[in-house]
C-alpha cells in the first residue's frame, strides 16, 4: 500500500503527542539495565557490565546482561545522538542529568508511533474502513497502556511493533506472494526472538495462522519463512550467549518461579485494580464482542489467532512469579498484546457500525485516556497504578528539587519542567508550535476521514443513480 497523506497527518499527531509528554528519564532497574548495555557497546565495543539487577557473571569474571541483543542494537545510534546533545549542550540542565538517556528515550517515542501507524495500515489491509483504521490506531496508542509506556526504555513496544508488522507481511504473502515478505517474516521472527525470548509464543500462533490460507505451496513457504526466522534468532541467540558465558544456552527465566496459583493472578491481570488490562485499556474487550462480526466477516480464524495470543501470555504470566510486572504502571506485561485485542474490532467498526458499538468505543476510548493520565504526568517509579495517583495540579505547581534528577514526587512531563527551568528562554514558545502543530495535524486527519466517508457516500449515491436508470430502460 502507498504512503498516503493519511499516513502522514496519522504519524506526526502521534509524535506530536507523544512528544508533548515526554519525561527524558529512566523509572526502573529494567531500563537502566539496556541503557547500561548500550552505553557499553557505543563507548567500548563490549557487552560486559559491572555487577548489577538481571546480570549473570561470565567465564572471564565479567558480568554480562541476561536479555537478547535485538533491542540494545536498535538504540545505539540514539547514544550517539545524546553525544552530540552532549557536545551542543555541555552544561545544560534540560536533559535530567544525562544526555544520553534523554536521547535513548526517543526511540520509545518512534516505536510507539510505529506501532499506531503499523496497526493502521494492518487494519487497511484487511479491509477497514479508514475511519475506523484511525480510530482503532488512536485508540491504541491514546486510549490505552501504550501512552504511559511511551516514556520508558521497556523492550514491549518494539514487541508489539515486530508483531503487527509480521502479521501484516503474512496476511500480505496470502494475498500477493512474493519473496521478499517470506524473507521479511524471517528476518522478523529472528529479530523479534532476540528481543524477547517468549516472543516464540505469538510468533508460533502466527505461524499457525500462516498456513491457514492459500495453496500449498504458499503454505509451506510461509512455514517455512517462520522456521527459518527461528532457526536465525536461534544462531544469533546462541553465539551472543557464547560469547557472554561461554555457552549456548542459558535460562533466562531461571530466578522465576512458574508455579504461582492462576485463580488469583488470571483475575488481577484482566479486571484487577491495580494490573488488569481491561481496567487500563476497556477497548480491549473488542476482542470478546466482535466475534459474531468476525465470524459474519468470515475471519473467524484471526480470531481466534489474536484470543490465543491473549490467552497464552495470560496464563504464561499468571503462573510467573513476577505476574505482576514489579515496579510498573498497570498491565506492563501484557500492554503489548493490546493491537490483538483491538484488531478484531475492524469488523465491528465496518460501514455502518452500530450505535451501540460507536457508544461503547468512545466510553472505552475516554475511560482509557482518563485512568492511564497518571502514569503518564506523575513518576511511574513511584505511582504504580492509577489508585495511587497523586494530583494533578499539586505536582503542576510544585517547585523542582533537583534539575538533574527527577523524584518521585516531581512532575513528569519534560517540556513542564523545562518551562520552570528557564522560565524566560525560548522552551515555552517551542512548546506552543508542537501543541499548535499537533492539533493541527490532528485537523488534517480528521478533514481527512470526513473527506473518504463523503467520497463513499457520492459514490453510493452514484451507483444507486446509475443502477435506477439501468432499470429504467
Amino acid at each position: 500500500m502507498p504512503f498516503t497523506k493519511t499516513d502522514l497527518h496519522l504519524c506526526l499527531f502521534l509524535l506530536g503527542l507523544l512528544s508533548l509528554t515526554y519525561a527524558g528519564h529512566l523509572s526502573s532497574v529494567d531500563e537502566n539495565l539496556i541503557a547500561q548495555v548500550v552505553e557499553s557497546i557505543a563507548e567500548r565495543g563490549e557487552l560486559s557490565l559491572g555487577p548489577m539487577f538481571q546480570t549473570l557473571p561470565g567465564p572471564d569474571g565479567q558480568y554480562y546482561s541476561r536479555y537478547g541483543i535485538g533491542f540494545p542494537l536498535l538504540i545505539v545510534p540514539f547514544y550517539y545522538l545524546g553525544s552530540g546533545l552532549k557536545y551542543c549542550f555541555p552544561d545544560s540542565q534540560l536533559f535530567c542529568g544525562n544526555h544520553h538517556i534523554f536521547a535513548m528515550l526517543l526511540t520509545s517515542i518512534l516505536t510507539t508511533v510505529g506501532t499506531g501507524w503499523l496497526f493502521y495500515r494492518l487494519c487497511l489491509r484487511l479491509g477497514a474502513e479508514k475511519y475506523a483504521a484511525v480510530s482503532l490506531s488512536l485508540g491504541l496508542i491514546i486510549g490505552t497502556s501504550f501512552w504511559p509506556y511511551s516514556q520508558t526504555l521497556y523492550r514491549l513496544t518494539v514487541s508489539a511493533l515486530v508483531l503487527i508488522l509480521t502479521l501484516d507481511r503474512t496476511i500480505d504473502h496470502q494475498r500477493n506472494p512474493s519473496a521478499l515478505s517470506l524473507f521479511a517474516i524471517a528476518g522478523l521472527v529472528a529479530l523479534g526472538l532476540n528481543i524477547r525470548e517468549d516472543l516464540i509464543l505469538a510468533f508460533g500462533a502466527l505461524g499457525f495462522f500462516s498456513i491457514l490460507r492459500g495453496n500449498m505451496r504458499d503454505r509451506l513457504l510461509r512455514a517455512g519463512a517462520f522456521w527459518g526466522g527461528l532457526a536465525g534468532a536461534a544462531i544469533i541467540w546462541g553465539l551472543h550467549n557464547y560469547i557472554r558465558f561461554g555457552t549456548f544456552f542459558i535460562e533466562n527465566y531461571a530466578d522465576l518461579s512458574f508455579n504461582y496459583p492462576l485463580i488469583i493472578s488470571v483475575p488481577e491481570l484482566l479486571y484487577g485494580l491495580r494490573r488488569g488490562l481491561i481496567f487500563y485499556s476497556p477497548l480491549a474487550l473488542l476482542l470478546p464482542l466482535s466475534f459474531f462480526a468476525a465470524k459474519r466477516h468470515k475471519y473467524i480464524d484471526l480470531w481466534l489467532i489474536c484470543l490465543g495470543i491473549l490467552s497464552f501470555y495470560t496464563l504464561l504470566y499468571g503462573k510467573s512469579s513476577m505476574w505482576h510486572g514489579g515496579v510498573c504502571w498497570g498491565p506492563r506485561h501484557l500492554y503489548f498484546l493490546l493491537p490483538f485485542a483491538l484488531l478484531p474490532g475492524i469488523w465491528l467498526l465496518d460501514s455502518k457500525p452500530r450505535v451501540w458499538v460507536i457508544v461503547f468505543f468512545v466510553i472505552a476510548f475516554g475511560w482509557g485516556i482518563v485512568v492511564n493520565w497518571p502514569g503518564i504526568y506523575a513518576y511511574q517509579g513511584a505511582h504504580e497504578s492509577f489508585l495511587e495517583r497523586p494530583s494533578f495540579f499539586e505536582l503542576l505547581f510544585k517547585p523542582i528539587e533537583s534539575v538533574d534528577y527527577v523524584g518521585f514526587k516531581d512532575f513528569d512531563l519534560w517540556w513542564i519542567r523545562s518551562i520552570k527551568l528557564k522560565p524566560y528562554s525560548i522552551w515555552p514558545y517551542l512548546f506552543l508550535t508542537i501543541i499548535i502543530t499537533t492539533l493541527y495535524y490532528g485537523y488534517k486527519l480528521l478533514r481527512d476521514i470526513q473527506s473518504q466517508r463523503i467520497n463513499r457516500e457520492i459514490s453510493v449515491d452514484r451507483d444507486i443513480k446509475l443502477l435506477s436508470e439501468d432499470e429504467s430502460r
